[in-house]
């Protein structure tokens, strides 16, 4: 598939990314690589790659040959850890990529959700994710790391490079390791505007303890999104990003979530049914909880979420689709969003 022509680069103040996760249990990485060239001709600013290796392609050699076939778009690996992948691993890996598509490249770190789940693994601990992130920045400097108290020797034959790094985080004490630590936070919690002041207060916390300017964490908020004139078929395909929002650490005073709909969706919840719209969890979804968590309906109710987040403060908005074609939804939200936007 050609990227749309007609489509230009330019974006637009919202400063908006594209989060892809397109059924790549049943695709190729190389229909990833297609949506990708689809978000740059649309005019995304980012596009961010998986790292589950029970459900997604490698991202490294996704990643590669994204950059390969595009010329402006930034690339991510949203998001990665350092315990399925060694710390010098992913060190090596990311600033590889960096020297060969310099100034194209970011890290996204987090605490092994779904990599971790069907390894029978614990999830990171916040101050965990907060030294995972210090290793990597010492890395790529061309330093020694430490992580869970071991030495990360230096790489060799490696100068040093500054890339970006952010941090995925949902609960509070996550959220306030991102703004002590991060250049940015990746934050799955939902676009009703309590949700994101919530997120934007939890960062602020967390940067001003630590010193920092809050100003200087970019706050990225990834959101299911389907766009469609037919709002009952886009509304019902966003559900199954819905449901994991019931699995996520969100605060319950915010969610309104019971701990039997928590427990509901844990045992209905498989990783081969991972954000596809016809898996059970989606189904266990209420009408009700749409509107708070996802962008799911017409063009028109996209462009008036996003021009909410941006009045908010939120620095980016990455679209994650729950279409069959992750390319079909960014020349769609081309067409038909962007022009609402102004």
């Amino acid at each position: 598939m050609t990227p749309s022509q007609s489509q230009t680069a330019k974006t637009n103040s919202l400063m908006i990314g594209m989060s892809f996760f397109p059924r790549e249990g049943r695709e190729s990485a190389l229909k990833v690589v297609e949506a990708v060239q689809e978000a740059e001709a649309a005019g995304f600013d980012r596009a961010w790659i998986g790292d589950t290796q029970g459900i997604y392609r490698d991202p490294y050699v996704t990643l590669a040959l994204s950059a390969e076939r595009t010329e402006r778009i930034q690339l991510g690996i949203g998001v990665t850890n350092l315990v399925t992948r060694h710390p010098t691993v992913t060190a090596r890996a990311i600033s590889t990529l960096d020297e060969t598509w310099p100034g194209r490249i970011l890290l996204g770190l987090g605490a092994g959700d779904t990599s971790f789940k069907h390894l029978g693994l614990r999830p990171l601990k916040p101050e965990e994710c907060e030294e995972a992130v210090h290793c990597q920045r010492s890395l790529l400097a061309g330093e020694d790391g430490m992580f869970r108290g071991q030495n990360m020797p230096k790489l060799e034959h490696y100068e040093g490079r500054r890339l970006p790094i952010y941090l995925a985080a949902n609960g509070p004490r996550m959220l306030r390791s991102a703004g002590r630590c991060a250049d940015g936070v990746i934050a799955s919690v939902g676009v009703a505007p309590d949700l994101i002041q919530y997120t934007l207060d939890s960062v602020r916390e967390g940067a001003e303890s630590a010193g920092r300017d809050p100003a200087d964490v970019v706050i990225s908020i990834t959101v299911g999104c389907d766009i469609s004139e037919d709002r009952a078929a886009a509304r019902e395909n966003v559900k199954t990003y819905v449901a994991r929002r019931v699995l996520a650490p969100l605060p319950s005073r915010l969610t309104g979530f019971t701990k039997q709909e928590k427990e509901e969706f844990r045992k209905a919840y498989t990783l081969s049914g991972h954000l596809q719209t016809d898996a059970p969890h989606a189904r266990l979804v209420r009408d009700e909880w749409i509107d708070r968590f996802a962008l799911g309906g017409t063009a028109e109710e996209c462009a008036e979420k996003l021009r909410m987040l941006a009045d908010m403060g939120v620095n980016e908005v990455m679209l994650l689709p729950t279409t069959a074609s992750a390319a079909s939804l960014a020349r769609t939200f081309a067409e038909t969003v962007r022009p609402k936007l102004g």
